[in-house]
């Protein structure tokens, strides 16, 4: 193996690692201090803030499709939808048309919660898009296609 190629390894596990830990930091600490200085609320985890987000998004979703979305199993789903509905951020509800299929809204709180948690990714996203932006075109075009063989290779 090529040095180059090593230092390309060793970089991504770097990056990895720092962007899992800056996820982390971003979505669940800095979130969870301003919720509970805000709003009172206790702690709120990074799988409940994506089950969140994705409710927010879509106007019917129910457990089956949150499992898909968030890559959990239905139990988990069901324990952090628990959860979330103690907390006062969702509801179920039962379709009109099939009383057997349950869906999911935020409540008024839960959409407070989701604007904060969509910003909050609104700005690192500019971020991310500031630093891309220091690149030139044909740059650019090979990170997506490296990141796209990446993606590919651990898929």
């Amino acid at each position: 193996m090529d040095t180059l190629e090593k230092k390309i390894i060793a970089e991504m596990h770097i990056l990895f690692a720092k962007a899992k830990e800056r996820k982390y930091l971003a979505d669940e600490k800095t979130l969870n201090e301003v919720i509970k200085k805000n709003y009172n609320l206790d702690y709120i985890s990074i799988t409940e803030f994506y089950i969140i987000s994705y409710i927010g998004k879509e106007e019917k979703i129910n457990g089956i499709n949150l499992s898909k979305k968030v890559g959990m199993t239905r139990g988990g789903i069901s324990k952090a939808i628990s959860s979330l509905t103690k907390k006062d951020l969702i509801i179920s509800y039962k379709d009109t048309e099939n009383q057997k299929k349950i869906y999911y809204k935020l409540t008024p709180l839960g959409k407070i919660i989701y604007e904060i948690h969509k910003c909050k990714n609104e700005e690192r996203n500019k971020q991310i898009i500031n630093k891309i932006s220091q690149y030139n075109e044909q740059e650019k075009d090979t990170i997506i296609k490296f990141i796209k063989d990446m993606q590919s290779f651990l898929t």
